[in-house]
């Protein structure tokens, strides 16, 4: 295997693991919003309630 091909194993490689690790991020983010906004919510319709 000569350099040019390692460097390119290793950007492909790098790049995965980005994606993988922004799209997990993502996820977690969307999750964590959608309580937030629950969260909201309910606050909202304490206050109709009283």
């Amino acid at each position: 295997m000569n350099a040019i091909e390692a460097v390119a194993l290793i950007v492909i490689a790098g790049l995965f693991f980005f994606l993988l690790y922004y799209h997990l991020r993502l996820l977690k983010a969307r999750k964590e919003h959608k309580e937030l906004v629950k969260k909201v919510q309910d606050a909202k319709n304490h206050r109709k309630g009283s």
